[in-house]
């Protein structure tokens, strides 16, 4: 199943696939030691640092920021939002924070848009956590703006699975899939009010 669909996006989020951690590298080889021709004892070991469960969770980050060539009305610029958008998304699947994604989509229009958003948030209800889930988008290809306010794009997105963890850190959603998945989606943006930007107006497959 993928990120994005057309109406059960809410429900297609919460029943992503989940993905494992890499297998940890082989320990280093041991042997006995080397034979020599000296009593003498060995040299007293170097003391080295021992490894703890403690270290801190690396920080998420800060959220994007939608950057100049983002707002531009022409083929790049569009390009460039739906890039942006998916970053932002990106952004609240990792931390529950969803106020990036939801100021770059036009809401309530956006059905996929305001769904994809609450699922997020009830993931994170009550202490909840999304693991994986991430979409790159490999192309976007916007046509030259026709004057309309609008532009339809076809965007390839490979998605990582995710896991749906509950306060406690247990799996509550894992399906394991298959792996990174890659598919085409069509979506569509439009200017805003203002005239000096995007938003995300629709997609799906």
């Amino acid at each position: 199943m993928r990120l994005l669909v057309p109406a059960a996006a809410a429900a297609a989020l919460l029943a992503l696939s989940g993905c494992s951690d890499p297998e940890p590298g082989s320990p280093l080889p041991t042997g006995a030691p080397a034979e020599t021709s000296t009593t003498a004892p060995p040299p007293a070991p170097t003391a080295t640092a021992t490894p703890t469960d403690d270290a801190p969770t690396p920080e998420p980050g800060p959220a994007p920021t939608l950057p100049p060539e983002a707002t531009t009305d022409d083929a790049a610029g569009a390009e460039a939002f739906v890039r942006y958008w998916y970053d932002s998304l990106n952004y609240a699947i990792r931390t529950g924070d969803t106020a990036s994604v939801r100021e770059a989509s036009l809401l309530p229009e956006c059905i996929e848009c305001e769904a994809l958003a609450s699922s997020v948030e009830s993931a994170y209800d009550a202490g909840g956590s999304l693991v994986g889930g991430r979409a790159d988008v490999v192309e976007a290809i916007a046509p030259t703006p026709d004057g309309s306010g609008a532009v339809l794009l076809s965007v390839v997105v490979q998605q990582q699975p995710l896991q749906r963890l509950d306060s406690a850190g247990d799996v509550v959603s894992d399906d394991m899939g298959e792996g990174v998945d890659e598919s085409s989606q069509s979506v569509v943006i439009g200017r805003n009010d203002t005239g000096d930007g995007w938003l995300m107006v629709g997609l799906g497959q």
